[in-house]
């Protein structure tokens, strides 16, 4: 397993150059916290739509498309694999961070290990879906996903919960701000 802190410095990284999408909750704070940027698009709620946003983002670009989930909000949305899928979005790069908690609302248990959520996005329609377990391999599968003309793509990352000195502080910017900011970097990067 991984500390799930480590795997976003890797996402910020080598994702500069894209729209990342993070899910609510930890991840979003963490991500924030580690380094702002304006190609991050922080979800503050809506938990289980960081993939439809991603979708409706990929669907207007050729350039990669990173969402950034945790188990419990992969869980909440399903039906959005069959959507990029079916959509045809070879240029998504799927992340999930799966603890087996939705951590940031006090640690109860998902169905992750009920279920092989990789099994599930092939299933889906996803090209590729793979599990990792150490950061090199996750970095390694970053890069191999970046590089790639084959997707969807998933990323399934096995990672521990956060101590609580590793939470950060909330995003503290307002989420029109987060909306514009976000909105002026796509126009400049994505479509084409």
């Amino acid at each position: 397993m991984i500390n799930s802190n480590d795997g976003l410095k890797e996402i910020i990284r080598y994702c500069n150059n894209y729209p990342v999408i993070f899910t609510t909750g930890y991840t979003c704070r963490s991500a924030f916290n580690i380094n702002d940027k304006d190609n991050h698009f922080y979800m503050l709620g809506s938990m289980g739509m960081a993939s439809s946003i991603g979708a409706g983002i990929a669907m207007c670009s050729n350039n990669k498309v990173i969402i950034v989930d945790g188990d419990g909000s992969f869980l909440m949305n399903p039906s959005a694999q069959y959507t990029i899928s079916s959509m045809k979005l070879s240029n998504i790069v799927h992340i999930v961070f799966d603890n087996s908690s939705y951590e940031s609302t006090g640690g109860q248990d998902t169905n992750s290990n009920y279920f092989d959520l990789c099994k599930i996005s092939i299933s889906a329609g996803y090209e590729k879906a793979v599990i990792v377990n150490s950061l090199t391999l996750f970095t390694e599968e970053i890069k191999k996903s970046l590089e790639s003309d084959n997707g969807p793509v998933l990323i399934l990352c096995k990672t521990k919960n956060k101590a609580k000195n590793e939470i950060g502080r909330r995003v503290d910017i307002s989420p029109e701000l987060i909306y514009k900011r976000f909105s002026k970097f796509c126009k400049k990067q994505i479509v084409g």
